[in-house]
């Protein structure tokens, strides 16, 4: 792609006059048919006949070689007769060897002006015009979008729309997002490259004095089947002028592969008025181009050229930078909350925690019963009694306000509450039972003894996996060390802040773990 920023025509067609659009044939597979001593120009042109800008490139040779004679060059097979297949190995020497990939609106560009190209020759057969000459210019008459949609591919998607909402006034829209007249450009490259002169017609043709009664001619020939004829004379010379025949034929190929755009039958209308044709006749002559461009090698990157037919019509599947005013609002307010939301999270979390008090008689009073189940275990009659007197103790010498004793089963597959102790009646009647093949985050505590402290903002793609009764108790966080005895873990300590939710010391964890390796030695007594 080449540098974005805004041109001025002038500068734009010496990027072109340097051949420096890339073509979207194969350079490496065109070298070999031209290189290929058998092969005919017959060949060359069945393989390079669908590359819109190589075809420029040769028009533009051809041209040079046809100054001070009569006559107009029309379409790549004429243009390539007259350089022959050594003009064509000397131009091609001339091409950028870039190693650029072309961007999907490019290709989808130029891959529409050959299907616009296909629509052209059978638009003309309704009419009594040169068919080289329509076919030829249908090509080329897109040739300053190539240029803008290879140097802006991304304000490509505002270009195919701003077409459609002002689809007579080029000028403006290219001023408005590029800083330079769309037929500037054109004209410059009808006449520069050599283009038949209906090209350099089509580049300073204008509706936008007529568009009014365009309108209102579609919307006759909708009801009464208007002819051209019933039109008023101004009306006449700009419908059946022959600029509008490439013009339709490419609007058209741009509608076929458009299902979103609101009024692309408006130009099915304007093509029936214009070759005095019912509509059915004009999608049958579109239906027989679609079939030829589906057989042949472009490639339709981002659109195919059937969409309208198999689609129906719907929102334009514009990027989000291209979203209407309404949408973007609706985004700036929801970035504004969103913002607001972590500039109060992060205050949240500069401020330094309220912990639950923990006094120092308290920390002594759990010192205390931590060298009773270590230096003296034989103090507790039976594991059950070690159990609930720690249980106690936690709930009666530290802030936590629930504490819970879990069992593990023989196949250590599930967990189930033996004793639970609170601050509260009403907190001894919570009960965890834990699925562990289920619960994926506890399984890391069966392999050894550890400790974690989960928290529901910090470890919110575990917590779905939680036991329902952690899910539906109003905490935010909680402890969960498992014990190990007798060669393996074989129960679990849980304990949270289910009454106030305060935040717990750093001594507070640190005797929370003491306390369970305390008990798990107790256990392995028995």
């Amino acid at each position: 792609m080449a540098t974005e920023g805004n041109y001025q025509a002038p500068e734009l067609i010496k990027k072109l006059e340097a051949f420096q659009l890339p073509i979207v044939s194969d350079m490496t597979e065109l070298q070999s048919v031209l290189s290929d001593p058998d092969s005919a120009t017959g060949d060359i042109v069945r393989f390079a006949a669908f590359d819109p800008v190589l075809g420029l490139y040769v028009q533009k040779l051809a041209g040079e070689r046809q100054v001070g004679r009569t006559g107009e060059i029309h379409g790549f097979e004429h243009a390539l007769s007259m350089i022959g297949t050594e003009g064509l190995k000397e131009l091609i020497k001339q091409l950028p060897k870039s190693s650029e990939e072309l961007s999907p609106e490019y290709k989808q560009v130029i891959a529409e002006s050959v299907f616009a190209c296909e629509i052209a020759k059978n638009l003309a057969e309704f009419k009594s015009t040169s068919n080289k000459e329509i076919i030829a210019s249908s090509l080329f008459a897109r040739a300053t979008e190539w240029m803008m949609y290879w140097i802006h591919p991304r304000r490509s998607w505002q270009l195919r729309r701003m077409f459609y909402r002002r689809p007579f006034n080029t000028d403006a829209v290219t001023e408005l997002l590029f800083d330079f007249k769309y037929s500037d450009l054109q004209s410059l490259i009808s006449e520069q490259f050599y283009l038949p002169n209906l090209n350099a017609r089509i580049a300073r043709f204008n509706l936008v004095g007529v568009v009014r009664q365009v309108l209102s001619a579609v919307a006759l020939f909708r009801q009464k089947d208007l002819r051209l004829e019933d039109c008023s004379r101004e009306l006449r010379l700009q419908l059946g002028a022959a600029e509008m025949t490439p013009i339709i034929a490419n609007r058209l190929a741009q509608a076929c592969c458009s299902p979103w755009l609101r009024n692309r039958g408006r130009w099915f209308d304007i093509a029936a008025i214009h070759c005095h044709q019912p509509v059915k006749v004009i999608e049958q002559a579109v239906l027989k181009s679609l079939m030829k461009v589906v057989d042949s090698p472009i490639e339709f990157a981002q659109f195919p050229p059937f969409t309208s037919l198999v689609c129906q019509t719907s929102a334009a599947p514009y990027p989000d930078y291209l979203a209407n005013k309404a949408q973007v609002k609706l985004k700036q307010q929801q970035q504004r909350a969103q913002a607001e939301e972590q500039a109060r999270l992060a205050k949240e979390r500069a401020k330094p925690p309220e912990y639950a008090p923990y006094s120092t008689s308290q920390r002594a009073q759990v010192m205390s019963h931590y060298r009773k189940l270590v230096d003296h275990p034989e103090k507790f009659r039976s594991a059950k009694q070690a159990i609930i007197e720690t249980l106690d103790m936690l709930v009666e010498q530290t802030p936590l306000e629930r504490v819970s004793f879990l069992a593990l089963n023989p196949a250590r597959t599930f967990a189930k509450s033996l004793v639970t102790r609170g601050k509260q009646k009403e907190h001894e009647k919570f009960e965890i039972k834990a699925d562990l093949m289920k619960v994926m985050s506890w399984k890391k505590f069966i392999d050894k003894q550890a400790f974690l402290m989960f928290e529901k903002r910090r470890h919110a793609k575990y917590w779905e996996q939680q036991p329902v009764q952690i899910q539906t108790s109003d905490i935010t966080f909680f402890l969960l060390n498992s014990l190990s005895y007798n060669g393996e873990v074989r129960a679990f300590l849980y304990a949270d802040m289910a009454g106030s939710n305060k935040a717990l010391s750093p001594e507070c964890l640190t005797d929370f773990k003491r306390i369970v390796s305390g008990l798990s030695g107790r256990l392995r007594v028995n």
